[in-house]
């Protein structure tokens, strides 16, 4: 049985659909990866996304020395609000970067 043309052809607009975006990815450029930033420039570099954000109402960040078993890391503390009213605490704790002293990893 020989299939019509109106059928076949979504058939091959399809399969070549699927070609064009892997050709495309193959010739893509991707931006060099940012450059590590120091614990301290996270909340004081408005390239970070904190400082200037209007949703953040204060930002910090500051090294955390080894203590025991734990070893040294970045804590960022952030009070975030989207009105007057709500009051966010955000924590977090990040392993340092060879800015500041870390064995880098990811960066």
């Amino acid at each position: 049985m020989k299939l019509p043309w109106y059928f076949i052809l979504p058939a091959a607009v399809s399969a070549s659909a699927l070609i064009v975006p892997v050709t495309a990815v193959a010739h893509f450029k991707f931006p060099p990866p940012p450059k590590p930033v120091s614990c301290v420039e996270l909340a004081t570099d408005p390239h970070n996304g904190l400082a200037g954000n209007p949703f953040v109402k204060s930002a910090t960040s500051q090294i955390t020395p080894a203590a025991g078993n734990n070893v040294a890391y970045c804590q960022v503390d952030i009070l975030f609000g989207t009105n007057p009213n709500q009051n966010i605490n955000i924590r977090v704790g990040l392993p340092l970067n060879s800015r500041d002293g870390g064995t880098g990893g990811v960066e």
